[in-house]
């Protein structure tokens, strides 16, 4: 029980901004529209934010650390606080969230 109560003190948000140019669409959407711009960028983010959170389930479940979460967490500890920490254990088990924002900056060619 002390590793589950140790890891509700943390909740870990993931901020990734994607910006960039989309060189080839074949989708149903106009992309010279702005609004349909928007849609294609909303689901994009949509789809990057499960695809993370999976990902993020699955290092959780192997408890592999590869987004070196720890480290920050590491340093909003004091070194007692670390030391007494087991983050083998909690790892697993900290609320890790993942916000996607997508920015298409440019358009290409379209079918």
């Amino acid at each position: 029980m002390e590793a589950d109560a140790a890891a509700k003190r943390f909740r870990v948000n993931l901020n990734i901004r994607l910006r960039g140019t989309m060189t080839e669409y074949t989708g149903e959407l106009d992309l010279r529209q702005k609004q349909d711009r928007i849609k294609l960028e909303q689901m994009l983010e949509r789809y990057f934010e499960q695809k993370a959170q999976r990902l993020i389930q699955q290092l959780q479940q192997l408890q592999a650390d590869n987004l070196g979460v720890g480290k920050f967490v590491r340093n909003r500890l004091s070194y007692k606080e670390w030391k007494q920490l087991d983050w083998h254990e909690v790892f697993p088990m900290v609320d890790i969230r993942c916000k996607v924002k997508v920015k298409i900056e440019g358009t290409g060619i379209f079918s």
